[in-house]
């Protein structure tokens, strides 16, 4: 395999950590929703993200003394009410996480770690809080609604972590597949979809049925009832022998279906790309929820 082959492997390697990572943030996104909907409470995994280089020496020496860490004057009360260790991040941010009613930090953080050495390696910085920090400057380049900010610039609040972590890793997957894309213009290509001869394989009656449903941008759940409005049940060989005959039965189960939902709909989007079916896109309304 020549260096050129290397590179995109590792591109579509990229895309389909993202694609897993968003899958583990949306399990816990959804059973904070679940309980929301039925306390109504504030269960929202926060993070608290601030530079403890902003402070003088002898702020930082008595916010310690006090238990704060460094945790800036506004969000003080929220971090003492919270035990939880301060992430160290980048360039003298620190990062913690305040539980809601949900209760899922201890879920939320060794996710949020891999999600962290998915970024990289950074001296003297937490992989969890490498993920937070990164996330943090995310929010404030896209001016989120689940950011609130202390003032320009400064120390922030994540108000749901969880929710804020599956719209990242969705940026993160199509960039990396947007550079798959640019590769493939480059006649980079692997060798998925195409034949011994290196002609590229036609997709298949059932891959053409998902396609369809591919075209119209669905995502979790919705995708999921679609295909089973379709008529498309999940295959029956594979890792998928034992699996559940529908594709919504297979979501609400969550891991490790989720992940196979998205790694087939993964590869039925690489192979019609390569056959240049792909952007033959259909208008397309959703249907109204029922």
């Amino acid at each position: 395999m020549d260096k050129s082959s290397r590179s995109f492997d590792q591109i579509e390697a990229g895309a389909g950590r993202w694609r897993a990572l968003r899958c583990d943030f949306q399990e816990l996104a959804d059973k904070e929703q679940k309980i929301f909907e039925g306390k109504r409470g504030d269960v929202w995994l926060k993070a608290y993200v601030w530079n403890r280089k902003s402070l003088s020496p002898r702020e930082t020496q008595r916010r310690n003394r006090n238990g704060q860490k460094g945790v800036p004057d506004g969000f003080a009360a929220a971090a003492n009410a919270f035990n939880a260790k301060s992430l160290r991040a980048p360039d003298g941010w620190y990062c913690k996480l305040l539980d809601g009613d949900a209760g899922i930090s201890e879920r939320f953080q060794p996710v949020a770690a891999r999600a962290g050495l998915t970024l990289g390696r950074v001296k003297n910085a937490d992989a969890a809080g490498l993920w937070l920090y990164r996330l943090f400057r995310y929010l404030q380049e896209t001016r989120s609604y689940l950011l609130f900010l202390e003032e320009a610039g400064g120390d922030g609040i994540i108000t749901k972590a969880c929710e804020a972590s599956v719209i990242f890793c969705d940026q993160l997957e199509k960039e990396a597949n947007k550079s798959s894309v640019l590769n493939d213009d480059k006649t980079t290509r692997g060798t998925d979809g195409l034949s011994a001869n290196g002609q590229q394989k036609p997709l298949k009656d059932r891959e053409n049925r998902i396609l369809e449903v591919i075209r119209r941008e669905l995502k979790g759940r919705i995708y999921c009832r679609e295909l089973d409005n379709a008529v498309i049940a999940p295959p029956r060989n594979g890792v998928w022998k034992e699996g559940p005959r529908k594709y919504m039965a297979a979501y609400d189960q969550g891991s490790p279906w989720r992940h196979r939902i998205e790694d087939e709909k993964s590869k039925i989007k690489r192979k019609a790309k390569l056959a240049g079916v792909l952007a033959a896109r259909k208008s397309y309304v959703p249907p109204r929820p029922a």
